[in-house]
């Protein structure tokens, strides 16, 4: 039996290192870390 939806929710052409890259040039560019935190927390829902 195949499962409806695949157990990991993550787009398969996007790498976590990727995402993690993203962040931090984020950061690096003025964005403050509470809201990177709460972009985060919303994205994993």
């Amino acid at each position: 039996m195949v499962p409806a939806l695949p157990l990991v929710m993550t787009p398969p052409h996007v790498k976590p290192e990727r995402g993690a890259a993203g962040y931090i040039l984020a950061w690096v560019l003025g964005i403050p870390i509470p809201i990177l935190l709460i972009v985060y927390l919303v994205s994993r829902c």
